[in-house]
């Protein structure tokens, strides 16, 4: 779902409750009761999945959490989630807790059926995390075989009398469990006695390489202290198994290094670990880590992707989760000395993302301050060619959901500025603009460069008809300030690899290993590429404007606007929305209404109407024609002007 934000009055800045996360999609769960819709256009074979009906008690516990001593936070939870008054029923612990299990329920379906249609395997998965020059891969592999030969040495001395090597001989001497928490202080000690060997090979003499004191501390990826516990900034109870941090180290790479907080917190958290003590259980990991996965999205607004790890017994798979796919690794058994050198040499590259964090799932473009807020974010100017840095001064909106664009909006100034907004009345040249950063979808695949793809994208590109339309509109005063006018934007781009060279963020230099391992009877995964646009005015959802009248004139504007673009220019906007439609207050204290988001939007050229299976607008809000054949029925202008009725109704 897409949850907003707005800066509120000064006065009121606290007392504004924030709208429970998956409120839409709980709601939508509940009409719909169809599968989801969605763009991936996947073909493959749907994995041979089965998912227990029947847990054991522990495992219970464990996905669900203990809810005893948590009252408060649970009335802060429910009173923030949309559902029927019932006065009766309003203080009651009981229909709470049942509300809480409805919300979980519905989020493991969902997450079940998600890794039904997305779970990918793919064995180039651990190359994502891959250096990207040649000296340090060598680097790399010289530490990796030091870290794989320490750990050998370890587990075959007899005299080992150590808690250490008791955890480490437990993991990796069998295949199943008997039960799952157990499992718990094996698997950090695993990756503890990783993470140290690794600060100490960085620190010794390099035999592959030269110039180690030119190469950046690695970091320490460590587990937090407590495990099976519900991390701080979750919104709802469910208990994570073991989550991992990225600790930074000393200029010596020191191998001591020791986690910081005792207690998760989404904010701090680099990867999620999933643990089950059977083998046969890995639809249920999967499935759990989706749903940890969207608070990583929620609470770190500079993630790409997720990065996790699957623990079924002793069989180990590294897990990318990303807009369209949950692609997974080949089982790395860690009984195996083989399978032990892989996992060993995924840790040893991923500690050595310090400088290269995107390969870690994270946005470089966006820096944090010394608190690890959100700070200031770079948006590049296509016609420019040049890099331009802005100040954030809040998060204006964010979509949650662990598929789709991953859509955040900031409000913000140039980097100089750093005042803070009323939140009362907003114009056009009060300097605060909006930058919007999604994934969007893109028809061409990693393998696909002709020409006919590229005039295609050319057509459904947000900033390209962004640009075309309000040069088209410029100097139209009717519609002026009543449509989002970009003032620049484009691909994300920013340095890979080292060198200076920048490159397009997108599916394909993300996540280049899996496409290309892909073989030429195989369906590619979906691409998409990574795009920010910075936009004028800042505007304000349609959800809280005062009264009747203001909504009437902000929707009449909206659709004057929709009117004026698809008549000059036969851009269909293909996405009316609740969300998409937006007012602002003008300087004679009346209202305006603002269309937003042409990211679904295509130019019908020729009078052409087409079909669209591929992006079908926001589901609640689909014309009755789309939603009894979304791949059939040719869109038209009067579907857009039928959501209206949802809309104001």
């Amino acid at each position: 779902m897409i949850t907003h934000f707005h800066p509120p009055p000064k006065r009121d800045r606290d007392s504004k409750k924030r709208e429970h996360p998956d409120s839409d999609l709980i709601a939508t769960l509940r009409r719909k009761k169809r599968p989801a819709c969605s763009s991936n256009a996947t073909n493959d074979p749907t994995p041979p999945f089965h998912f227990n009906s029947n847990k054991d008690s522990e495992d219970n516990d464990n996905d669900t959490g203990n809810m005893k001593g948590n009252y408060d936070h649970v009335v802060k939870l429910v009173s923030t989630t949309p559902m029927k008054s019932k006065p009766s029923h309003s203080n009651s612990k009981d229909n709470l807790g049942k509300l809480l299990d409805q919300i979980r329920n519905e989020r493991e379906e969902y997450a079940k059926l998600q890794v039904m249609e997305k779970f990918r395997v793919d064995r180039a998965v651990a190359d994502i995390a891959k250096p990207r020059n040649n000296a340090m891969v060598l680097f790399t592999t010289d530490v990796a075989h030091r870290v794989t030969q320490r750990l050998e040495s370890t587990l075959l001395a007899s005299d080992n009398n150590n808690d250490e090597y008791a955890h480490l001989a437990k993991w990796t001497r069998q295949d199943n469990h008997e039960k799952e928490t157990p499992m718990y202080p094996w698997i950090s000690a695993f990756f503890g006695f990783v993470s140290r060997e690794i600060g100490l090979a960085h620190r010794a003499p390099c035999t592959t390489t030269r110039g180690r004191s030119r190469i950046n501390s690695p970091l320490s990826l460590l587990p937090f202290e407590k495990t099976n516990i519900n991390p701080d900034c979750s919104d709802d109870y469910t208990r994570t198994d073991i989550l991992l941090r990225a600790n930074r180290r000393d200029a010596d790479g020191d191998g001591n290094a020791q986690n910081l907080a005792a207690k998760p917190n989404y904010k701090d958290v680099v990867a999620v670990i999933e643990a089950k003590h059977l083998t046969s259980e890995e639809a249920q990991a999967f499935a759990q880590f989706i749903i940890y996965s969207r608070n990583l999205y929620a609470n770190q607004h500079n993630r790409r992707f997720v990065w996790g790890f699957t623990v079924c017994g002793s069989h180990v798979r590294a897990c990318v989760l990303t807009s369209d796919n949950i692609f997974a690794s080949a089982i790395m058994d860690v009984n195996k000395h083989k399978s032990q050198q892989e996992f060993v040499s995924l840790l040893v590259n991923m500690s050595y993302c310090a400088e290269d964090q995107h390969q870690l799932g994270y946005d470089p473009t966006i820096r944090l301050d010394d608190r690890g807020n959100i700070d200031k974010i770079d948006v590049y100017d296509e016609d420019a060619d040049r890099i331009v840095p802005y100040k954030i001064v809040a998060m204006t909106a964010i979509d949650t959901r662990c598929f789709g664009r991953h859509m955040r909006c900031y409000l913000c100034k140039s980097a100089a500025a750093s005042a803070q907004p009323d939140g009362s009345n907003s114009s056009a040249d009060d300097g605060y603009i909006v930058i919007k950063s999604a994934w969007a979808y893109s028809t061409r695949c990693a393998k696909d460069r002709s020409e006919e793809a590229e005039s295609e994208n050319a057509r459904r590109n947000e900033a390209l008809l962004m640009r075309r339309i309000a040069k088209g509109l410029e100097g139209i005063a009717s519609v002026d300030g009543k449509y989002a006018k970009l003032i620049h934007g484009g691909t994300v781009r920013f340095e890979k690899g080292g060198g200076g060279a920048t490159e397009g963020d997108n599916a394909d230099t993300a996540f280049g290993a899996v496409f290309s391992s892909g073989s030429k009877e195989e369906q590619l995964p979906e691409f998409r590429i990574h795009q920010r646009l910075a936009m004028t005015p800042w505007c304000r959802p349609l959800q809280n404007v005062a009264n009747v009248d203001q909504l009437i004139v902000a929707v009449a504007d909206v659709m004057e606007a929709h009117t004026a673009i698809f008549k000059e220019y036969r851009i269909l906007h293909w996405d009316i929305s609740l969300n998409n439609m937006m007012f602002r207050g003008l300087d004679d204290g009346s209202v305006g209404g603002i269309l937003i988001d042409f990211d679904c939007a295509k130019v019908m050229e020729g009078g052409s109407w087409e079909t669209r299976p591929d992006r079908t607008g926001t589901y609640p809000y689909m014309s009755i024609n789309n939603l009894e054949a979304a791949s059939l029925v040719k869109r038209t202008q009067l579907d857009d002007w039928e959501l209206l009725i949802y809309i104001t109704s």
